[in-house]
């Protein structure tokens, strides 16, 4: 039978002065280190290999594979958690409640996979106000997105001064202007994002890229539309107006063929304004 006693054990260095190591058995603690000298964990397998190891200074903890190679450290230092080695890639699995594993981070493949059977997987990306901005619902198989149309990037005339909303045509070398006349077949799209609605999807972003802007090409967009051909109301077809970078009502059905912006989703109330529409370029 083992020897016990109760109490506390100290252990000093060669040279005496204040403990190093303390073992307290009414706390049933264990202290490593003292003023001047930094404590540190060592734990061995049966060959002699460390293979875990806390250091005091810095705050590291080291768990090593049968190597001896680094497979996990965790560095207070820098809040960093690493996991993997030459020889052993990292992985980070996750349980729900069930034990099942609904998390799973492949460091070989550089796979993620969420959710499993019983518990559908879901990632939500939200904005810096904490609003839901998109939703990867593995229940559904949907892509849920807050914006409202799909558009592409594309250059515009360095001589327009484009606002969202404006009504935009081909131009030369496919750089996009404002359109100045009516029913014009080089309609190409509306400059996305006016209003509270904002793209979807952009297509063609090239970021540090001045002069270019996204150009809705699909969906629901806020609309410059005016009364040039008269008053507009819910559904009617939209081309180009003769003011610049605004929309009209289409009445002549041969001069709208390939001049068609979409259709309006609301009256328009005043002389010009914002309006909702349905791009569905004709």
């Amino acid at each position: 039978m083992a020897e016990q006693f109760a109490g506390t054990v100290a252990v000093t260095a060669a040279s005496g002065g204040e403990p190093v190591i303390m073992l307290n058995g009414g706390s049933g603690t264990i202290a490593a280190g003292a003023s001047g000298r930094d404590g540190d964990l060592l734990i061995r397998d049966a060959s002699g290999t460390v293979r875990v190891e806390l250091d005091g200074h810095t705050g590291l903890l080291l768990l090593r594979n049968g190597r001896g190679d680094d497979a996990v450290v965790i560095d207070p230092r820098f809040a960093v958690l690493d996991l993997g080695s030459d020889s052993n890639d990292g992985d980070l699995r996750i349980r729900d409640a069930a034990g099942r594993f609904v998390i799973r981070c492949d460091g070989n493949t550089a796979a993620l996979d969420v959710g499993a059977a019983g518990n559908h997987g879901d990632v939500r990306v939200h904005d810096d106000a904490g609003d839901l901005r998109i939703h990867l619902d593995g229940g559904d198989g949907d892509i849920k997105l807050h914006g409202a149309d799909c558009a592409e990037e594309f250059a515009i005339d360095p001589a327009d001064d484009v606002a969202p909303g404006s009504v935009m045509v081909i131009g030369d070398d496919e750089r996009l202007q404002c359109s100045t006349r009516a029913y014009d077949t080089a309609v190409a799209g509306v400059v996305s994002g006016a209003g509270a609605v904002r793209p979807g999807i952009v297509l063609g972003r090239r970021s540090g890229m001045p002069g270019r802007v996204p150009i809705a090409l699909t969906g629901r967009v806020e609309c410059l539309v005016d009364h040039a051909n008269g008053a507009v109301r819910t559904g009617d077809l939209l081309t180009t107006s003769p003011t610049p970078g605004h929309a009209m009502r289409a009445t002549d059905r041969r001069r709208s063929f390939g001049a068609v912006i979409g259709k309006a989703l609301q009256p328009l109330d005043g002389e010009a304004d914002l309006v909702p529409i349905l791009v569905a370029l004709q």
